[in-house]
């Protein structure tokens, strides 16, 4: 009588919200709200991304302005709304339809029907009171245990599939980027500095010696980083995968999911390619991965640190008297969680590219403002994110300073100001005082200052004198501080004209050259080891020198979205706001590394895909956190 009851209240309950349909959604305050939000930014940044992509001012007086953005507001606001909807309503419904499909209509072979006779026999014969579909769930996670590694190795064969035929195509390799001048550095041609991450010009260079020896040509050395890198690159994505099943992800996800790291020209083109973002984007994704286990089951992320063989006994006992028959909790007592793979990830992450650190310290400060719950060890987590601060410190401080490396320069860091101060010189400098410009002239060499161009500044800081500002850093901060109190429109314009590709999904993707598919700086006296292309599958060359290096997936609606690198950030804004309207704003969180990493990429000197690779990394498991979160309240 007392299942009759609950059958029927949950019944109720199940029509009830049926009969209510699109009317719970309409009267959704949380849902309104965050859909204006989110529709307020999106129209704002597509507005302004108009502007700047076209480089002219398509809007002449402040009504136009405003009238403009209301409109985009209205459309992205409703777009918004409706996409929280649909997928709302299909995460409610999708077990059913599930059910429908695979349940009633298609057919159960012999094996199936054999294996669910032998489990029920079972049963019958042990007078178990798990019922059937228990003991089928428990053979599975046995089965999945069995076959961890098989997964992987399937998941890596199916990679190496699309990658071998690439590899190929691109042999020995894409020597492009900073190759030149970090090998310059290894063979002491240059001083070595800390501008290039020791770690990887360390690692490039040691193949390029250990194949140069072995083989007797530096052909085999740059082959030798392709294959490695493209490995790790490839192990890391079937990781991920891996993890995605662990987590129940839909099957489409996880076949999307390699659809996208491995089947995506860009991405792929990528793993072959001498820069170090493609293995700091490696590590991010991971250190993002495991973040989220760190906001979604904390328990899990903590398990199996610090824990003694007597509390794991005592676990296993508790486990065993809260669910005699076995059918109870599912998880694995005593198991080592993630915290170990996260901040092995961050370590590397931080030595792979010198913005990893401030992008984990920023992370680090939103875990101590908002994890408050015991149940996530906040202290544990302090402490352990100190300890690799500091090991990281010493690594790229101290040691590299006791063996003579030099460091790096502090120029890097300063591509905004020295930007703006360049853009005020260099358009109006009519608008700056005598001795203003006498020092911006000192401070950047005219001939630079002439080359100025708005998207990019590399130009301008090849001329930048830093020991002039380091000299007198006060008048530096004085002088651009004094400047812009003058012309805030203009200090603006030029941050923003500096980097709307991170944030605009637009058609006029200049930024799609800095693929360098045929490599970069190649000349005799850059060049040292003669590294030269020497295709074997010349007609897939062919097809991704077009594919990487002209805007040709803008004619294609989803691709042209998909391909876009500010599409990371939008589908964060999405997920965070998703997260809000379900009441589990905890889940944002993880978010604060991807929020970290595009802050960091405002303030470079260049929109350009390689920096924005951690963020399209992050794509699937982004996804992955909106299907989870959907039907759920």
């Amino acid at each position: 009588m007392a299942d009759d009851g609950v059958r029927g209240m949950r019944e109720k309950q199940e029509n009830e919200r049926r009969g209510k349909g699109l009317k719970q959604y309409i009267a959704d305050r949380r849902l309104a709200a965050v859909s204006l939000v989110l529709g307020v930014l999106m129209g704002l940044m597509i507005l302004l991304g108009i502007r700047y992509s076209r480089n002219e001012l398509i809007y002449r007086t402040a009504g136009q302005f405003l009238g403009q953005l209301a409109g985009w507001v209205v459309c992205m606001t409703v777009m918004v709304w409706a996409i929280c909807v649909g997928l709302d309503a299909l995460g409610r419904g999708w077990s059913e339809i599930r059910d429908f499909q695979f349940r009633k209509f298609l057919p159960v072979n012999s094996y199936q029907k054999r294996t669910q006779a032998r489990r029920k026999k079972e049963c019958e014969d042990q007078g178990s009171s798990r019922d059937v579909e228990s003991q089928g769930w428990e053979s599975k996670q046995r089965a999945a245990k069995n076959l961890d590694l098989g997964t992987w190795l399937k998941w890596m064969f199916l990679s190496w599939c699309v990658y071998l035929p690439v590899f190929l195509a691109v042999y020995p390799g894409i020597y492009s980027y900073d190759a030149s001048a970090q090998l310059l550095q290894f063979y002491g041609k240059l001083p070595l500095t800390t501008h290039h991450p020791l770690i990887h010009t360390l690692y490039l260079g040691l193949c390029m010696k250990i194949a140069g020896r072995l083989f007797h040509t530096y052909q085999a050395g740059m082959a030798l980083y392709a294959l490695s890198q493209s490995f790790f690159m490839s192990a890391v994505f079937s990781l991920c995968l891996c993890r995605m099943k662990a987590r129940r992800a839909p099957r489409w996800l996880c076949v999307a999911s390699w659809a996208f790291w491995i089947l995506n020209p860009y991405l792929t083109v990528f793993s072959f390619v001498t820069t170090k973002d493609v293995l700091f984007g490696a590590f991010f994704l991971l250190a993002f991965d495991t973040a989220c286990c760190l906001a979604e089951d904390p328990e899990h992320f903590w398990r199996g640190m610090c824990q003694k063989k007597e509390d794991l006994d005592k676990e296993r006992e508790l486990d065993k008297e809260k669910n005699p028959n076995g059918t109870g909790s599912r998880k694995e007592v005593g198991k080592t969680g993630d915290w170990l793979l996260f901040f092995v990830s961050v370590f590397f992450m931080c030595l792979f590219r010198n913005q990893g650190i401030y992008v984990f310290l920023f992370f680090v400060l939103a875990v101590c403002l908002f994890l408050r719950k015991k149940v996530y060890r906040r202290n544990w987590f302090i402490g352990a994110s100190l300890l690799v601060a500091a090991l990281w410190y010493v690594l790229s401080g101290p040691i590299p300073t006791a063996f003579g490396v030099g460091k790096g320069d502090a120029r890097e860091m300063l591509c905004v100001p020295m930007q703006q101060l360049a853009r005020i010189y260099h358009e109006v400098p009519e608008k700056l005082a005598p001795e203003e410009k006498k020092y911006i002239e000192t401070l950047i060499d005219p001939q630079a200052l002439s080359e100025y161009v708005r998207v990019n500044a590399d130009p301008v800081k090849s001329g930048f004198h830093t020991e002039v500002m380091q000299a007198d850093m006060g008048r530096f901060v004085r002088t651009w501080a004094e400047i812009g109190k003058r012309h805030p429109d203009i200090y603006l314009d030029s941050f923003l004209m500096g980097n709307w590709g991170y944030w605009y999904i637009g058609d006029n993707q200049y930024w799609i050259s800095y693929i360098l598919y045929d490599g970069a700086y190649l000349e005799e006296d850059l060049n040292i080891l003669h590294i030269t292309r020497n295709s074997h599958f010349q007609a897939l060359s062919d097809w991704l020198r077009e594919a990487t290096l002209t805007p040709a997936f803008q004619s294609v609606p989803m691709l042209s979205v998909l391909l876009n690198q500010a599409f990371p950030f939008w589908l964060m804004l999405f997920a965070a706001g998703f997260a809000v309207w379900k009441c589990r704003a905890y889940e944002i969180l993880p978010m604060m590394l991807l929020l970290g990493c595009w802050g960091t990429l405002l303030l470079g000197p260049v929109v350009s895909l390689r920096y924005a690779l951690p963020l399209i990394y992050c794509v699937p498991r982004l996804l992955e956190m909106i299907v989870g979160l959907t039907g759920k309240r």
